[in-house]
C-alpha cells in the first residue's frame, strides 16, 4: 500500500485531554483521532487495518477451542436461533460462536451443565491470555465475584487511565493484576503456628473500633478478628450469618453475595441481633454463638491462634482465641476486599492502585435455556437435559489500546501490526534509490509480508521521522546517503544496521 493513497497523519501530538497514554500513542501516530468535546474516537485507516489483524488473531485462537465464526445478516442479534436450529446433542463440536460486533466480538456458547461451562470460559480466558502475550501484553485471567455468580476478566494495567477503563490493582513488578472484588486462591495471611493461648476476657471500654482495641491492647490489626453480622434471604427464609475476617482486612459485599448464591445479603438491624446474640454492637465475636447463626470465614481465618475477638458482652473482649478449639466456621471461602498494600499474589510485591483495560469478559448464565429446541434427550431413558449458556466479549479497542501502552518502549509487535515493513526511500517516482525500493517491495509482497511504501514527495528526513511514528516492527530506509544498493535495517529491538538490499530481503523474508 502507498501512503499517498491512505490518511495517516502521523507525527501529530496526543489530544491534551486525554489521560489514556497508550490510546494518545495510537493517535499520535496516525492510528485514531479524538474529538474532546464529544469524548468521540475515530478509527482512521490505520486503525482499522490494526482492528483487523486484531480480530484475525484472537479468531484464528479460538479457532483451538472450535469457537465458530458467524455473522447475522443485518449486524444484530445473537447467537440463539443459531443454536436452537443445529445443536441437538453436547456431543458435537459447535457449541460455541463468535461475531464481529462495532465494539470487538461477542461471545456465546452452550454447555451440558454449569461445571462444563466454566471449564470452556477458564479455557478460552488461558488461549486468551496467551494469545496476548505474544504481542507483550501482560494480562491478568482472574475471576470476580458478582451478584449473579462468578465472572471471567482478562485485565491489563493501563498506562495512565484508561478510557472506558476500570479501576483496579496491579504489580509494578509482574503487571499482575485485579479487581477489588477478584477471587484469590492464595491465601494472604497463613495459619498463626505459636502454640495456643488462654482464652481470656478482658475490659476494653470504649473499644468499639478495631483502631481503638489496637490501641488499648497493644496489638496489631491482623491479631484481631472482626465478627460481622448480615441479615441473608428475605422473608421467613432470612437468616443471620456471621462473617469473620482478620481486623487489617475490610469483606467484600460482592463475594458474600457470591458464596450465598447471589441471595439478598445487608447487615443485620439491631432487632434481628438482639433476638440472635444480645445488644452487644461493637463486641460482638464468634465464640459461643448461637446454632442459629450460621458463620462463613475469610480463607484467612483459618488457623488463626492468639488473635483478639469480641466477648460478646458490652466493653469487653476475648484474647487468646483459637480456630478449632475455641470457635469455627461452617463454611470457608474467599472474602477479603483486594486493596494497596497487600503482596502480589504471582511475585510477592506490593500492589498499588491502577487503571485497568478489560480485554475479554466471560460469564455463565445464571438460568439454564429451557426452550423446546435447546434439549437433549439423554439415551433411552427420556430424561430431557436443558443447556447452559455463557457469553461474553473481546473488547478490540482496549486491546488495541494495550498495544499503544507498549510503543512507549518498542513499536508494535511482529504478527499484530497492521503492515509487517515500511519501505522509506528518500526519492520518490523516479531515480536508483526509488528502483531499489519496488524490487525490495516487491521480493518482500512475493514472500507474503505486508508492505507499507512512503511514495510522497517529502523530503526524506520528514518520511524517516513519521515512519517510526508509525511504529511497524520493520522499517526499511534508502538515503541518499546510503552506500549504492544499500539501504538501512531499523528492527523491531530497536537495533539497525546498513546492509545490501539483497541481504535487507533476505533477513525479512526469513522473518516470515
Amino acid at each position: 500500500m502507498k501512503m499517498s493513497t491512505v490518511l495517516i497523519p502521523a507525527g501529530g501530538k496526543a489530544p491534551g485531554k486525554m489521560k489514556d497514554n497508550g490510546l494518545g500513542r495510537l493517535i499520535a501516530s496516525g492510528y485514531a483521532a479524538y474529538n474532546a468535546k464529544s469524548d468521540e474516537l475515530v478509527l482512521l485507516p490505520l486503525g482499522l487495518f490494526l482492528r483487523r489483524t486484531l480480530r484475525e488473531r484472537i479468531e484464528c485462537a479460538l479457532a483451538g477451542e472450535a469457537v465458530q465464526p458467524v455473522q447475522m445478516a443485518d449486524g444484530t442479534g445473537g447467537t440463539r436461533s443459531i443454536a436452537e436450529r443445529y445443536i441437538k446433542d453436547f456431543t458435537e463440536i459447535a457449541r460455541a460462536f463468535s461475531m464481529e460486533t462495532e465494539q470487538g466480538i461477542l461471545l456465546e456458547g452452550y454447555e451440558q451443565d454449569p461445571a462444563a461451562a466454566e471449564e470452556r470460559m477458564e479455557r478460552i480466558g488461558e488461549l486468551l491470555r496467551e494469545t496476548v502475550a505474544g504481542a507483550g501484553i501482560t494480562a491478568t485471567a482472574g475471576r470476580e465475584a458478582t451478584a449473579e455468580g462468578v465472572r471471567r476478566r482478562l485485565l491489563t494495567p493501563a498506562d495512565g487511565k484508561a478510557r472506558k477503563g476500570a479501576d483496579g490493582l496491579a504489580c509494578p513488578r509482574c503487571g499482575w493484576s485485579a479487581q477489588p472484588d477478584s477471587l484469590i486462591e492464595q491465601r494472604f495471611h497463613p495459619a498463626d503456628e505459636e502454640a495456643g493461648e488462654p482464652l481470656q476476657e478482658v475490659h476494653t471500654p470504649g473499644a468499639n473500633t478495631i483502631r481503638e482495641l489496637c490501641r488499648q491492647l497493644q496489638v496489631e490489626p491482623h491479631r484481631t478478628l472482626k465478627t460481622m453480622f448480615y441479615t441473608v434471604g428475605e422473608g421467613d427464609r432470612a437468616r443471620v450469618v456471621a462473617a469473620l475476617i482478620r481486623g487489617h482486612r475490610n469483606l467484600s459485599m460482592a463475594k458474600l453475595r457470591r458464596h450465598f448464591g447471589g441471595a439478598s445479603v445487608r447487615r443485620a438491624k439491631p432487632a434481628e441481633l438482639r433476638e440472635a446474640i444480645g445488644d452487644v454492637a461493637g463486641y460482638l465475636g464468634p465464640v459461643g454463638l448461637s446454632e442459629s447463626v450460621t458463620i462463613v470465614a475469610d480463607s484467612g481465618v483459618e488457623g488463626a491462634r492468639n488473635v483478639v475477638v469480641g466477648a460478646n458482652r458490652p466493653d469487653c473482649h476475648s484474647t487468646g482465641a483459637c480456630w478449632g478449639r475455641d470457635f469455627r466456621a461452617q463454611t470457608v471461602t474467599d472474602l477479603a476486599l483486594l486493596e494497596p498494600g497487600l503482596p502480589c499474589p504471582a511475585c510477592g510485591d506490593t500492589l498499588e492502585e491502577a487503571s485497568l483495560r478489560p480485554l475479554a469478559t466471560l460469564q455463565l448464565q445464571t438460568e439454564p435455556l429451557t426452550g423446546k429446541d435447546m434439549v437433549r434427550k439423554k439415551g433411552r431413558d427420556g430424561v430431557t437435559e436443558y443447556a447452559y449458556r455463557w457469553a461474553g466479549e473481546i473488547d478490540l479497542g482496549q486491546l488495541a489500546a494495550s498495544l499503544g501502552d507498549r510503543l512507549r518502549e518498542r513499536p508494535l509487535p511482529e504478527g499484530f501490526a497492521p503492515f509487517d515493513v515500511c519501505v522509506v526511500p528518500a526519492e520518490s517516482g523516479a531515480g536508483p534509490t526509488w528502483e531499489r525500493a519496488l524490487q525490495l517491495i516487491e521480493r518482500l509482497r512475493r514472500a507474503g509480508l505486508q508492505v507499507l511504501l512512503d511514495d510522497r514527495g517529502l523530503d526524506g528526513e520528514v518520511k524517516f521521522s513519521q515512519a517510526e511514528r508509525l511504529a511497524i516492527p520493520f522499517r526499511v530506509l534508502i538515503g541518499k546517503e546510503t552506500a549504492d544498493g544499500h539501504a538501512e535495517l531499523y528492527r523491531p529491538d530497536g537495533t539497525w544496521e546498513e546492509l545490501p538490499v539483497q541481504s535487507v530481503g533476505d533477513e525479512l523474508c526469513g522473518c516470515r
